[in-house]
């Protein structure tokens, strides 16, 4: 399954491909700086992601344990 996504970071491009069946969970903070961007996303399915950023710009993200 395909999806956009209401939890859109801020001028990013983004596509959710959901791995697993189910009704789709996610939670969404985002705070924007200067020339820093820092959000946390929370997805309750395993999700494979494909995004374009900004230009010229540097991401990183890693999973982590919801609790």
């Amino acid at each position: 399954m395909c999806m956009s996504t209401p939890l859109t970071i801020t001028a990013w491009q983004q596509i959710y491909d959901q791995l697993h069946p189910g009704q789709f969970r996610g939670e969404f903070t985002e705070i924007l700086l200067d020339e820093i961007q820092v959000f946390r996303e929370y997805t309750g399915l395993a999700l494979r992601q494909s995004c374009l950023v900004w230009p010229n710009s540097f991401w990183f993200g890693h999973s982590g344990d919801p609790g």
